[in-house]
């Protein structure tokens, strides 16, 4: 069986730096704030990449707007990360929850550590929105891609939408 590939593209945004979008099968695979490949390369070991920004600018322009893009993601992992990773799409915009919070919504309280590895592990930043997560004191935390920008994204996402869209 062939392996599908991902087709990648790297932008610019003024205000988070580079973002890396990589799609599958028109779906979203990979969504990082990185210019590095690379990182997809732990989320799908196997699957050819191809850079193609004209494939990968549609979905790249949507990200910011009011009404995103409507599409599926596209990823591999165990049904617990799959859990986590549903649990966080719950979280609303402006909104926050701790490791502990996430961890009863998918009816494992005593998995926080554990559900704390599946967030790092979230493929799709962002659109799966690990940064909405603090500790349990309210803190910031660790953020894949730097604790300055986890806070930023979060008062980014305090604002109206009115302000926010151009």
């Amino acid at each position: 069986m062939t392996k599908s590939s991902i087709y990648y593209g790297i932008f610019n945004s003024d205000d988070y730096g580079p973002i890396l979008l990589g799609l599958c099968e028109e779906k979203i695979a990979f969504l990082g704030l990185t210019d590095a490949p690379r990182e997809m390369r732990s989320h799908y070991k196997t699957n050819p990449f191809i850079h193609n920004i004209e494939k990968t600018r549609p979905f790249f322009e949507a990200l910011f707007k009011e009404k995103p893009l409507k599409t599926d993601f596209f990823f591999t992992g165990t049904k617990f990360q799959h859990d986590v990773w549903k649990a966080l799409e719950g979280i609303p915009r402006g909104e926050t929850r701790s490791y502990s919070d996430v961890a009863r919504a998918i009816g494992r309280p005593r998995a926080v550590r554990a559900v704390g590895t599946a967030i790092g592990h979230n493929p799709i930043s962002l659109l799966i929105p690990c940064h909405r997560v603090l500790y349990s004191n309210g803190a910031i935390g660790n953020y894949r891609w730097g604790s300055a920008l986890k806070k930023k994204l979060l008062d980014y996402e305090k604002r109206p939408i009115s302000t926010v869209v151009q």
